[in-house]
């Protein structure tokens, strides 16, 4: 993860609320590297795409919602970081470190949309995931789903639906 640590942010958000409202907790000697970060006050990793002008997250937002394997997570995160930084993604992405995904065998990505209505975009976004090469992109285990649902505490399909 070479060059990607210094736009990696954490979080110690248990749900999504504001994701620009990010507090850098992760220890001087983290290596940002999700399978390995175990810092006591960060969840998730953050990175972002400065073409995005802040602030992009309201109402409309939403996520595509990864789910790689423990044993892939790290170059699922590397492949997104890289489509971030080149424009090739929404305005932000986190992903779950080891010590909130526990014993899980997966970890979640996030790749943020900043407007769920903008179909073309989202389906751009959708797009470009889908070239990642790890089941956790080429495989039927992506979820869209907007903040207005995660705020409103859906967090099944069977609470969407």
């Amino acid at each position: 993860m070479d060059g990607v640590g210094s736009i990696c942010r954490a979080s110690q958000g248990q749900h999504d609320s504001d994701p620009t409202e990010v507090i850098d907790e992760h220890d001087a000697t983290c290596s940002l590297v999700p399978s390995e970060c175990r810092c006591k006050d960060a969840s998730w990793l953050w990175a972002d795409c400065a073409e995005y002008e802040e602030p992009w997250w309201c109402d409309r937002s939403g996520k595509w919602m990864l789910f790689p394997s423990s044993e892939e997570v790290d170059f699922a995160w590397t492949s997104v970081v890289d489509l971030l930084v080149r424009g090739k993604l929404g305005p932000i992405a986190k992903v779950a470190t080891i010590r909130k995904a526990g014993d899980r065998r997966f970890q979640v990505i996030c790749v943020y949309t900043a407007d769920h209505d903008n179909l073309e975009d989202v389906y751009r976004v959708l797009h470009a995931l889908r070239h990642i090469p790890t089941p956790a992109c080429t495989d039927l285990t992506l979820g869209y789903k907007t903040d207005e649902a995660t705020i409103s505490g859906l967090y099944t399909t069977s609470d969407v639906a």
